[in-house]
């Protein structure tokens, strides 16, 4: 039986579409609502990280901005 990709499903969590296609579980679990929650889900009993919508867009933008690549 293949793992569970996505433990979090029944609470409104999801993940992305490659998920289900990598050899193990290496993705988190997202729910988007007044907040975005963010899972583990390697863990079952991960705890949930929460993010304002403003803190979610903030990153969102530094991502897209490069402010996190690590220099090789």
């Amino acid at each position: 039986m293949p793992p569970v990709r996505n433990p979090h499903e029944a609470e409104g969590f999801i993940t992305s579409s490659v998920t289900r296609f990598l050899p193990i579980p290496t993705c988190v679990a997202v729910r988007i609502g007044n907040t975005v929650d963010i899972r583990d889900t390697k863990d079952v009993s991960s705890p949930t990280l929460s993010f304002t919508r403003p803190e979610w867009d903030a990153f969102v933008q530094g991502v897209k901005k490069g402010e996190f690549d690590i220099a090789v």
